[in-house]
């Protein structure tokens, strides 16, 4: 992985370091399970594997639309981050995104998804002989004053 250089200035900031542990938890798996293409492509073009790396970028910073890829375009850590060479435009990753054949995707992205479940411990916790799992959400409903929502209160 690339080294970087931290300075101080008045850039804005952005958070970028949780793609380096997603990049680096995807780094062997979708090089390994991923095809590059899922049809012949031109030896230029993004791959197919690129499109997914780049989605799946996307969705690890809470990004779902596909015009929030002009955030990412020429960001050197976010390509690093996802062993990408290129990002692609919006209308371009909108339409390979659309072009790729739903079916191979599926399989591909759930045995990347199985892998890397299965490739590291969960802890468990006894609870009364059961074996338990403890998984960590953020339960914090939104404070609405004054609307007359059902059912919002502390968790």
């Amino acid at each position: 992985m690339k080294q970087y250089k931290i300075k101080t200035g008045k850039s804005e900031l952005n958070s970028t370091s949780g793609n380096h542990l997603c990049g680096l938890l995807l780094e062997d798996h979708a090089q390994r399970i991923l095809p590059s293409n899922f049809q012949p492509r031109r030896s230029d073009a993004i791959s197919d594997r690129e499109i997914l790396l780049t989605q799946i970028g996307l969705l690890c910073n809470g990004r779902t639309d596909f015009n929030d890829i002009d955030l990412y375009r020429g960001d050197e850590i976010f390509m690093n981050a996802f062993g990408l060479k290129k990002v692609a435009s919006e209308p371009v990753f909108r339409c390979r995104s659309d072009d790729l054949p739903p079916a191979r995707t599926h399989v591909g992205l759930r045995k990347l998804n199985t892998e890397l479940l299965s490739s590291g411990p969960f802890g468990y916790i006894d609870v009364e002989g059961l074996d338990l799992v403890p998984v960590d959400i953020d339960v914090s409903p939104l404070g609405h004053s004054g609307s007359s929502k059902e059912g919002v209160s502390y968790t």
